[in-house]
């Protein structure tokens, strides 16, 4: 009777034995653990291709695996399997990455096993760099409440110099104080003869003086002085000083336009005066 037990045993369990191994060693489409990943600006996004074919402990474990990305380029990788018949493989992206749909096929000696796809996207909170770089610039220097006129006089320069005098003083209004100012001399035939780096006080005021005289200020003519903040023409500004003989010459203004009216007037009343006489002679 015992013995009948046993083989009774035998004949049920060994078949569900064998039927069991059969269907862990069943084929598993391949698989991805989500359909879409949030890309993150930092950081990388991890996605896992797995699954599991049917095979036996002689097969060649070797795979194909073929990547495909939205803009329809193809990566081949070879993949193994354990002794099971199970694979996974891992793909990294980052910010960088292209956005979209990209597909993944398995193929085991140019027979194809299954294919699965997932999905690369940005989080609603998404901008491009432009826009942080915008909106960093905005909150930084107050940006939203500049019109178009106030960035062309945002930052200004100004030269003033006595004429004859060696030295010529600097002053001006920044947009920021933070970023240093650079302030820079250009010679006549467009030669360096002068340059500096200051910061501006916490209300984006700055002054700076500059020594006239030397063998770089040697060439008779327009010096032009420039003044920078950082980085785009709405952060420049520029003024002229005309150097004659290593010293400054005042533009031509109000003053020196009177003076000239006054010669002249002096010149022809003399010169009326000196025909008078003569013609009494």
């Amino acid at each position: 009777m015992k013995y009948l037990f046993a083989i009774l045993c035998c004949v049920i369990i060994i078949p569900g034995i064998a039927y069991a191994q059969t269907t862990e060693n069943e084929t598993v489409a391949p698989q991805s653990e989500h359909e879409q990943y949030i890309l993150e600006r930092t950081g990388e996004t991890l996605v896992k291709i797995f699954g599991q074919i049917e095979q036996d402990r002689f097969e060649d474990k070797t795979l194909l695996l073929t990547h495909i990305t939205p803009n329809e380029k193809s990566v081949t990788h070879n993949i193994m399997m354990n002794g099971e018949g199970y694979y996974e493989f891992y793909f990294r992206h980052d910010w960088d990455s292209i956005q979209g749909k990209y597909q993944v096929f398995i193929s085991k000696n140019a027979v194809p096993v299954g294919n699965v796809s997932y999905e690369l996207v940005y989080g609603p909170e998404y901008k491009t760099d432009e826009q942080v770089k915008e909106e960093y610039f905005m909150e930084k220097e107050d940006k939203d409440e500049l019109t178009i006129t106030d960035y062309k006089t945002a930052f200004t320069l100004e030269a003033d110099a006595v004429e004859g005098s060696k030295v010529i003083t600097i002053t001006g209004q920044a947009r920021s104080n933070i970023i240093p100012i650079t302030i820079m001399v250009l010679a006549p035939n467009g030669n360096i003869v002068s340059i500096d780096q200051l910061n501006p006080d916490s209300e984006g005021l700055f002054t700076s003086t500059i020594n006239v005289g030397g063998p770089m200020w040697k060439q008779d003519g327009i010096y032009k002085i420039s003044g920078q903040q950082g980085s785009g023409s709405l952060n420049e500004s520029t003024a002229d000083v005309e150097i004659v003989d290593g010293a400054v010459i005042p533009e031509f203004g109000v003053i020196a336009s009177l003076i000239l009216v006054v010669a002249i007037s002096s010149i022809v009343i003399i010169s009326a005066k000196s025909r008078l006489r003569f013609q009494i002679g």
